[in-house]
């Protein structure tokens, strides 16, 4: 079996693409198209307002709303995209409502999905794509997430809840004896006595307990990892290529510990390709046990500034007014992310130099010669413009700017001992 699959990060696309001749977006293109699977996550949601929005607070201070007309789908569909993982932290911005829009907009324009259903084993179930070249499976699964977002088990008696298919982790801190004093101090004086134990606190919604040092645990859910590591083992049967999407947000350029271990668990159950975002930030690449693991691929549309309407819970949220207007909403947005407006609970996202880092990106092209992976292919991306109607869109970066991403790659892929070229301005992984 010779196959060509491409992978790709985060879209958050609202605008239409097809209209652009320029070479730069159009050799992206006939890249794209040459593939037999191309994938990609759609972070944004495409819906007609159909759903309620999700209230502001479990939104969280830091999240906006996702919102993309079907013509999006067209064009992706245009582009030569025919695979979309749909599990991500803006899975449900709009109900399930808006999950069951966007299912029958995107099986309209042909192109198939995973990551979300009716219950929690149609969120998790895996789909299939054929081509002359081979059987395509895709699973989607997301780690971080709001709590509006994951969809419930079925039953006997329920039909279980529509979401994403969400993998959790139980988060604890171990705290040095002088620390967990000093936090104890203070539940103590702030009238939290009762989320005070011997060894432990209760506090800010997270467990604190007793340690020699300063550190942050994580541990997998192992009924969620369970049941995503038998469906991915179900579809290794039926299909040539299992692709599992995985959606994280570490912050920064390097993927945290239980990010890892997850998805080395995903490639023991079976996974040929791990596709990863969530950090809106480039992040290395593992060869593990024969298969690419892409921590990060970076946006790969962002055009969630030119999102044409948001619901009045947002404009509240920021103090704007029911009134506002969208762009008055993405001013004030960029205000607080870039720290130059400070509001209590939001962290600066993407100050100085760190907002042209959401706007590099790497496309991955898969050859795979008689069934096994031979090489790896890195198309550097970019898409800044001074502009805000005109930023987002991908394109092959010029060749200075090309030439820093596959730098900057292989840095961060060296803790992975993944050797990176360049190659004529390609990065080159050969396996």
């Amino acid at each position: 079996m010779n196959m060509k699959l491409v992978v790709t990060g985060e879209t958050l696309c609202t605008r239409r693409h097809s209209c652009y001749q320029d070479k730069p977006f159009l050799d992206l293109v006939e890249i794209i198209r040459s593939a037999d699977i191309a994938c990609t996550n759609l972070e944004t949601r495409i819906h007609t307002f159909k759903g309620a929005p999700m209230p502001a607070d479990t939104m969280g201070q830091e999240q906006s709303y996702q919102q993309a007309d079907p013509f999006v789908a067209d064009e992706l569909k245009w582009m030569g995209i025919n695979m979309v993982a749909r599990s991500n932290n803006h899975g449900m911005d709009f109900g399930a409502e808006m999950l069951r829009e966007e299912a029958e907009i995107l099986d309209a324009a042909g192109l198939v999905h995973a990551g979300v259903g009716e219950h929690l084993a149609a969120a998790t179930r895996a789909t299939f794509l054929e081509t002359d070249n081979g059987r395509v499976a895709l699973l989607s699964v997301c780690i971080d997430f709001p709590p509006h977002c994951p969809a419930g088990p079925q039953g006997p008696e329920f039909p279980g809840r529509p979401g994403i298919n969400a993998i959790h982790h139980e988060t604890r801190y171990a705290l040095s004896d002088s620390a967990f004093d000093s936090l104890a101090t203070i539940m103590q004086d702030t009238g939290q006595n009762k989320a005070l134990r011997e060894d432990q606190i209760l506090a800010f919604g997270k467990i604190f307990e007793r340690g020699s040092e300063n550190t942050l645990r994580y541990t997998v859910d192992k009924a969620d990892l369970e049941r995503n590591c038998r469906v991915i083992a179900d579809a290794k049967l039926a299909a040539d290529q299992v692709v599992v999407h995985l959606h994280q947000e570490t912050e920064g350029h390097y993927p945290e510990e239980h990010v890892i271990a997850l998805a080395h668990a995903l490639v023991d159950a079976g996974a040929d390709v791990v596709m990863g975002d969530g950090p809106h930030l480039l992040q290395g690449i593992e060869i593990y046990n024969g298969c690419p693991i892409f921590y990060s691929l970076g946006n790969f549309f962002y055009q969630s500034e030119t999102i044409k309407i948001f619901p009045p819970d947002m404009y509240i949220r920021n103090g704007l007014g029911i009134d506002a207007l969208p762009q008055e909403a993405i001013e004030y947005r960029d205000a607080v992310r870039s720290g130059r407006l400070k509001k209590d609970n939001i962290r600066p996202l993407r100050s100085g130099d760190e907002y042209k880092e959401w706007h590099e990106a790497v496309l991955g092209t898969l050859t795979y010669e008689g069934g096994a992976l031979r090489e790896i292919r890195l198309h550097p991306l970019w898409h800044y413009h001074e502009k805000r109607s005109q930023r987002g869109l991908p394109r092959i970066a010029d060749r200075e700017t090309g030439d820093r991403i596959i730098e900057k790659m292989a840095e961060y892929s060296a803790p992975f001992k993944t050797e990176i070229s360049n190659e004529d301005g390609v990065g080159v992984i050969r396996i």
